[in-house]
């Protein structure tokens, strides 16, 4: 049986499988983190099981081709930024939303650059615009951003790997985040349970900062029916998120991304950037039914208080999947056995982009 492998074994094979391919387009940052390697061109790789080619820019932003974006431009710029979502993965980044918009865009003379990264995070987020502005001197008038509900747990795990850089993170309120980073780092570094369904939760919550190959290979080798359970687990269309389950987790996490997302926007106030926040659902919340998570009502409560325009595709996602059928808009939008978009899935989230997002025009 599939489970008869002890399933942290099975992790180690997986990471090793994977760490080569994974070098080969991805780098470490020292002010944020991790990267996309600069000028690749037209690197063959299989994400997702799709086999595509991937190439960045001279500013290791996800392209057309390997070109050499200038610092500065005439044309109005939009810069995207978001995890593995808005960075498309799985998916050649001509048919991701950002693509899409870039060439929807294109013929109103207005640019459209993807800085988004797999494992991104609201720290991330703020750290990488950071150094755009200030080091790169890459200028542009305005961000759309599209926060993910894996930063809860990737914010954590950001912040204490950043701490190891040595990249100096700054709080609103340093005693109280530390005291928040202790508690959820004894709650995380619990003994992992030994049941299968407990170990996938531990595994989790130990190793949020993967890769997107890792966690899609684990997944392919570990569950053989994607409507069992036990893809239920993994998908989390069986199970509600943490945010919206744990208490504890959802006002600590929220608490650590929204002291992240403060600094953001006072970055981008100071120098006049407009901001749009985009949240959107996983396979779980559609499965379900849910458009009023804690999740969304957090990110509206920060708008509102932000002023920030906010762009919810939860009911654009959810009644669309209730005329359909919740299953087959699933499995017709997002990859097999995981919760990524597929090309049809980002055309669906670029065409409501494009009905709800107005650009500001110089």
């Amino acid at each position: 049986h599939v489970y008869d492998y002890p399933f942290h074994e099975r992790y180690k094979a997986l990471q090793e499988k994977e760490s080569e391919l994974e070098k080969q387009f991805r780098t470490k940052h020292p002010h944020y983190h991790h990267d996309l390697k600069k000028n690749i061109d037209g690197l063959g790789v299989m994400t997702l099981g799709n086999e595509h080619k991937i190439s960045t820019n001279s500013l290791g932003f996800k392209d057309l081709s390997n070109q050499t974006v200038p610092l500065q431009s005439s044309k109005r710029r939009i810069l995207v930024i978001g995890d593995s979502f808005t960075e498309g993965v799985g998916n050649p980044y001509r048919n991701t939303f950002c693509g899409l918009l870039a060439e929807h865009y294109a013929k109103q003379n207005i640019e459209v650059h993807n800085a988004g990264v797999a494992s991104y995070t609201a720290c991330l987020y703020w750290l990488k615009l950071k150094y755009l502005i200030e080091k790169t001197k890459f200028e542009f008038d305005e961000v759309i951003l599209l926060p993910d509900i894996s930063d809860l747990s990737n914010e954590i795990s950001m912040r204490k790997e950043l701490d190891q850089f040595k990249v100096p993170v700054e709080r609103n309120n340093t005693q109280t985040s530390d005291f928040v980073l202790d508690q959820l780092n004894q709650s995380i570094d619990q003994t992992a349970p030994t049941s299968i369904q407990g170990e996938v939760k531990f595994f989790l919550k130990q190793h949020t900062v993967l890769t997107y190959l890792i966690l899609n290979t684990i997944k392919d080798t570990l569950v053989a029916d994607p409507h069992d359970r036990s893809y239920g687990i993994l998908m989390g269309v069986n199970e509600k998120h943490p945010w919206e389950l744990d208490d504890y987790l959802s006002q600590t996490d929220s608490s650590l991304i929204f002291d992240s997302m403060d600094h953001l926007h006072e970055l981008l106030s100071s120098r006049e950037i407009k901001l749009t926040i985009i949240i959107y659902p996983w396979p779980q919340q559609i499965f379900q039914g849910e458009d009023n998570t804690q999740y969304a009502k957090e990110w509206k409560e920060w708008c509102s208080r932000k002023k920030v325009n906010l762009i919810d595709l939860f009911g654009n996602f959810i009644q669309t999947a209730k005329k359909q059928g919740s299953k087959e808009f699933i499995e017709e939008n997002f990859h097999r056995r995981d919760n990524h978009w597929n090309q049809k899935g980002h055309a669906f989230v670029a065409e409501q982009i494009l009905q709800e997002y107005k650009p500001q025009t110089n």
